[in-house]
């Protein structure tokens, strides 16, 4: 009875059936308008039928309005739920709008109505796969591959999804299997994608195995097929293209060059082959290139420069230029660039790069001359992009200054009329037009700042530097790495700004965190672009957030793109304006923007390039110290602290958004520069908070002892307290422990200081320094008088010396052969000292370039307690002569 009452509750009344009629009628004749008004009125009176809501999708989709079209498209499937045609169709429009997941729902109502159907559960896997849902994707396929044995696209595609999930071991089996089981039912696609696969796995002898397999099942088809001397004509030409490539490049990994030479000959045949193929003419050469076959490289990679689409890809011209340079002949490779270079447009983006190139393969070639000569152009070429980015700027100011004043005229128009509702598709349309080009102008702005890439501006200015040329290259770099200071000052006053909210506070530090340990990142993945749609899916738990926290954290993105500190760093103005709006950040209740905003703005661009490429990142950060390094040079060490400590300061306060080894290293910089300004206090100061988070590190244990060191005898006690306290701490840092026992040898604890030398060597056999430590240790408990056995301990000091000389080698033999001189003076062996002095004398010795931070002589705690030895022992021999004068 429910059932049947519900059928009558869904009949329509004779009136709204006419009218339906009438609509079905204009839809016909094409009264699309008047059809919408009418099925309308249809739906306010009954709105439980599925057939107005499925006349209107299809009056709507004859508009070309595709959206609302799947909105009632949606509302009638779901009132004849059991119409499997209608839910297919709703997947199809679906998926041509984008929404995927939507896509996804409406496949499983038809499934669910239909187990059998084996179309819908390959597009539903087939819409898994392109969400990354890859195991659901996988299920799927092996369902459809139980519903159709035969069918032989299901195992490549489950070869696909194997792959993508990171288990090419499976996808292997998978199509192994498919051949095995079908061996007349495979085609050359299945043994492509397997051959593929091997080659990933660097099993280049089953990819050759199989390739052959494949050839002689030709082979023998085209016998079968055309018979007898056709099909040997026809063998050579038979195996696709792109296999006989996996299978060149499978002998060539397997040393068989000459062979993979005659198999890749296809490819080399004439220009027409090169230009229909040259993708696997890149493979090719890449491929040998990495092999270590640059001659034969090249030969595939020079026929590209005359394709169109390749002879002016950059990576193309890397990947030439590392041949050469591996081959060791860059001529042709000068010749190349100096021609492409005659060919561009000096205000092209691309002249300014390869110039720069030419420029830096001068250097390398020794032809500083002809580098330097080229600096004039570099200029030139970085003027003519300034001067044409702040032409285009000012044009689109002007379009957006024009469109602005139209929409302010068509409003007051309209206001003037009494038509200035929000259906006026004129000040609409006026209105949309001015925010575009206010944007497009910002964008036009923002390209003026920074016309070059910021990575091609610093290959440029190094260039300054390696031409002995510090004050073109501290004029070029200071101002950019000072704006940078400045956007992040800037940025930190932005975000301890007490007028922010408490929440919003608590968000922006929480964000901040979850980026530096990359955390967070999932729930930004749900459903993205379907927020809008009837049914977006069915629903995945990734954002586990309380509300407040997640609407917390809603305002903190706004905020940021507002501040223009978004990942992107190229959204509008107008798009960043509204934001902010959105979150009630404006500064002021005008709808413009606030100072701290207009001042973020203009340092917007070099935020994105300059800042977190100074300080987040190896190469910027490389800059940077040899901008100080360069200030130094010039006489400006005071300059360069002051530089230094400002960044210290900015990045240890915005300690959640740099790594903390970039900031330890700009701290590192600063203590160099104040040891080198005569500021031990200070440097100590500094270098002792880096040394408790890295403890292992030599550098900083260095660092440390310098400062120390610079202190004098003040400061000897607090490097010990500081040695010990982080032995306690870290009891396996090597470091340390070799710190230790430099300090008991300091304080004439012998026996500790070898105690602690011996659990160095334990990690580091190999160490000089760590050799020489033991052996100066032996030495010195030998010359005291606490040793129980004094020869033994001499052997063993020299034995270690003798150690420490060979680790040290021939190059540096004068620096071993000295220091085991001072140990036999120091014991007052002046023979064998002499002979060693004469032979460190005698022994050809470094360059200072050479030298530079390689000799590890004696310290001087070492040498101290040397001389101390040295001196008594030279007491004793002259108290023994003059009691002998005395006999």
């Amino acid at each position: 009875r429910r059932k049947q009452r519900k059928g009558l509750l869904n009949v329509l009344p004779e009136e709204a059936a006419r009218q339906l009629g009438q609509a079905n009628l204009m839809y016909a004749t094409g009264r699309f308008k008047e059809a919408i008004n009418l099925l309308m009125d249809v739906i306010k009176v009954f709105p439980n039928s599925a057939e107005p809501y499925h006349t209107l999708g299809l009056l709507h989709e004859a508009l070309g309005n595709n959206r609302k079209a799947l909105d009632f498209y949606m509302i009638a499937a779901h009132l004849t739920s059991k119409d499997v045609t209608l839910w297919k169709r709703l997947a199809a429009l679906s998926t041509e709008v984008g929404f995927f997941r939507q896509a996804v729902y409406c496949l499983s109502k038809a499934i669910a109505h239909d187990v059998k159907d084996a179309d819908a559960r390959w597009d539903r896997a087939v819409l898994y796969a392109e969400l990354g849902e890859q195991a659901k994707a996988i299920r799927q396929f092996q369902m459809v591959g139980k519903m159709r044995p035969g069918d032989g696209e299901v195992p490549k595609m489950l070869a696909r999804m194997y792959h993508r999930a990171g288990e090419p071991l499976k996808a292997i089996a998978e199509l192994e299997q498919h051949i095995e089981r079908n061996p007349d039912n495979f085609d050359m696609t299945d043994v492509n994608i397997l051959a593929e696969l091997y080659m990933q796995l660097g099993s280049f002898t089953e990819t050759h195995a199989l390739i052959t397999r494949a050839r002689q099942a030709i082979k023998q088809l085209q016998q079968e097929e055309a018979g007898g001397e056709a099909g040997q004509e026809a063998q050579e030409e038979a195996l696709p293209i792109d296999l006989a490539v996996k299978d060149g490049l499978c002998l060539a990994h397997l040393g068989r060059l000459e062979e993979a030479d005659t198999v890749l000959a296809s490819l080399r045949a004439d220009e027409e082959i090169t230009s229909l193929y040259p993708d696997l003419t890149l493979d090719v050469g890449c491929a040998l290139a990495t092999m270590g076959q640059h001659a034969r490289a090249l030969d595939y990679l020079c026929r590209l420069l005359v394709v169109p689409e390749f002879g002016s890809d950059q990576a193309l011209w890397a990947r030439l230029l590392t041949c050469h340079r591996a081959l060791g002949n860059m001529e042709p490779m000068l010749t190349l660039y100096t021609s492409r270079l005659e060919e561009m447009a000096k205000d092209d983006l691309s002249y300014l790069e390869t110039a720069t190139t030419l420029a830096e393969l001068y250097l390398e070639c020794g032809r500083a001359e002809e580098a330097l000569a080229f600096m004039p152009k570099l200029d030139e070429s970085i003027l003519r992009l300034q001067q044409a980015a702040a032409a285009n700027a000012a044009a689109a100011a002007a379009t957006s200054r024009s469109l602005d004043e139209q929409h302010k005229q068509a409003r007051a128009q309209a206001v003037a009329e009494g038509k200035a509702g929000p259906d006026n598709k004129v000040v609409a349309m006026a209105a949309g037009a001015a925010a575009a080009a206010a944007a497009a102008a910002e964008e036009a702005e923002r390209a003026a700042a920074t016309p070059a890439p910021t990575t091609l501006l610093m290959r440029k200015n190094k260039l300054h530097l390696v031409l002995n040329q510090r004050p073109q290259f501290i004029q070029a770099v200071l101002p950019l790495v000072q704006d940078a200071l400045e956007s992040l000052a800037a940025d930190s006053a932005a975000m301890k700004n007490p007028r922010l909210p408490r929440e919003l506070a608590r968000a922006i530090s929480r964000r901040r965190m979850m980026e530096s340990k990359g955390l967070g990142k999932s729930r930004f993945n749900a459903l993205e672009g379907e927020e809008s749609t009837v049914f977006q899916g069915k629903p995945i738990r990734r954002d586990r957030r309380k509300a407040h926290v997640r609407e917390a954290d809603e305002m903190a993105d706004a905020y940021f793109a507002g501040l223009g500190l978004t990942d992107g760093g190229s959204e509008s103005a107008a798009g960043s304006t509204s934001a902010a709006a959105a979150a009630g950040l404006q500064g002021d209740g005008s709808g413009g923007r606030s100072d701290l905003q207009r001042a973020v703005s203009r340092f917007r661009m070099h935020r994105a390039a300059a800042l977190r490429a100074l300080f987040a990142d190896e190469e910027g950060l490389h800059t940077f110290t040899e901008l100080l390094s360069a200030l130094v040079a010039e006489g400006k060490a005071q300059e360069a602290a002051a530089l230094s400590k400002r960044a210290m300061e900015l990045c240890g306060g915005q300690s959640r958004w740099f790594p903390r080894a970039r900031r330890d290293v700009v701290t590192l910089i600063l203590v160099d520069l104040q040891l080198m300004m005569g500021l031990p206090q200070d440097a100590v100061l500094h270098i002792k908070a880096v040394l408790g988070r890295w403890p292992a590190s030599c550098r900083v244990w260095s660092r440390f002892s310098r400062a120390v060191a610079a202190l004098g005898p003040s400061g000897t006690r607090s490097w010990s307290f500081v040695i010990n306290s982080a032995r306690r701490r870290c009891p396996d840092s090597v470091p340390a422990m070799i710190m230790q026992g430099h300090a008991h040898a300091f304080h004439g604890k012998y026996n500790e200081a070898l105690s602690e030398y011996f659990q160095a060597y334990r990690f580091w056999p190999d160490e000089p320094l760590l050799l020489l430590s033991i052996g100066v240790a032996f030495i010195r408990l030998a010359c005291s008088e606490k040793v129980a056995d004094r020869n033994r301990a001499v052997l063993q000091g020299f034995a270690f010396l003798q150690a420490y000389s060979h680790q040290r080698g021939s190059k540096l033999l004068h620096e071993s052969l000295y220091n085991i001189g001072r140990a036999a003076h120091a014991l007052g062996l002046a023979g064998i000292a002499h002979h060693y002095y004469i032979a460190s004398l005698a022994s050809s010795r470094p360059s200072p370039a050479e030298n530079q931070g390689e000799v590890a002589g004696v310290d001087d705690t070492q040498v101290r307690g040397i001389d101390h030895a040295q001196q008594q022992r030279h007491q004793q021999q002259q108290q023994q002569q003059h009691q002998q004068l005395h006999h």
